[in-house]
């Protein structure tokens, strides 16, 4: 379901609402919050919101947060309850699923949804009033700039930098899930004033992080062209950083599949994978897992299972890819 033929009731729902809050996954990444952040500056309503409930940040997104942190109202989620009415809407924004929010609670809370977003829908999808899930999109961040471009609107460059960053993203730097529309957001955003220099500057990386995340690319096993390697004993990894090692091990020659187990900075267990294989469904993979994502690019946070006994499973799977 694509967004240009569900403007008129994303508008007459608009419309409807006092107050609009939106809401991107737990676990920020830059399609979730750059997402917000373009449908918020849109909104013509007096009363909009951004729940964040996140504390851990990636670095693109905790520069995201600072730079906007004062022209935004960010809330969290147990803040809800003393600012809803009658009429209050929520918007998800790159996910449609109950376990990828903070507190399920606020559900209770509101007369309308919305979701926007190109994940699959799972067994725990969120009930709304409109759903906007098209899984042909690269990324939430492609939808919400071409639901700007059909509105005509005038698009501030940092919300089109930040725009431009969630498609780079979601797309590893336009080598997965891309298509024309990708391209032509992608041109028409940097036509809005998105800055390509800046846009990097949100995927900088930390040179001791780097020098990390090298020697996990070092200790790769290839097993039927799938690349599967484990972070380091003893280091906690932030998610961007093993999703980003994912993105490179699928940039080897002959290697289709991209694997890589870490224990995050909250205590669980990690996984990032990738495939450029049309054949394989990395989203069903992870699934299994707990997880989710897309075709392409998708992960999941484990937790009362060690890593070696995910690398013994996630090698299984491999073997049979």
């Amino acid at each position: 379901m694509d967004i240009i033929s569900n403007i008129d009731k994303i508008d007459l729902i608009l419309k409807k609402a006092s107050k609009i809050f939106v809401i991107g996954h737990i676990n920020s990444d830059l399609d979730a919050i750059s997402s917000c952040l373009g449908l918020l500056e849109y909104l013509n309503v007096k009363e909009k919101y951004i729940i964040f409930d996140d504390n851990i940040l990636e670095s693109g997104v905790s520069k995201i947060y600072n730079e906007t942190k004062n022209t935004f109202k960010y809330i969290k989620s147990k803040e809800i309850n003393n600012l809803v009415d009658d009429k209050s809407l929520i918007i998800f924004l790159d996910f449609n699923r109950r376990r990828l929010l903070k507190d399920e609670n606020i559900l209770n809370y509101f007369k309308y949804k919305i979701i926007i977003d190109h994940h699959e829908e799972a067994i725990d999808t969120i009930e709304a009033d409109l759903k906007i899930i098209d899984v042909e999109a690269s990324s939430a961040s492609e939808m919400i700039a071409t639901y700007l471009k059909e509105k005509k609107y005038n698009i501030p460059n940092n919300i089109a930098t930040y725009l431009l960053s969630g498609i780079v993203l979601d797309t590893s730097s336009f080598s997965l899930k891309v298509k024309k529309i990708t391209f032509d957001i992608a041109s028409y955003l940097i036509q809005e004033g998105a800055d390509n220099t800046e846009v990097q500057k949100l995927f900088k990386k930390n040179i001791k992080q780097y020098i990390k995340n090298q020697k996990i690319i070092m200790s790769a096993k290839n097993i039927n062209n799938t690349l599967i390697t484990l972070g380091k004993k003893g280091i906690k990894y932030r998610r961007e950083d093993i999703g980003r090692v994912a993105d490179l091990l699928l940039q080897f020659e002959n290697i289709s599949n991209s694997f890589v187990i870490a224990k995050l900075q909250d205590g669980s267990i990690g996984i990032s994978c990738r495939s450029n294989d049309d054949n394989i469904n990395m989203k069903e993979i992870m699934l299994t897992f707990g997880g989710g994502g897309n075709k392409n690019r998708a992960g999941a946070n484990v937790k009362n299972e060690t890593i070696s006994n995910i690398y013994d499973r996630i090698k299984d799977i491999a073997k049979n890819l």
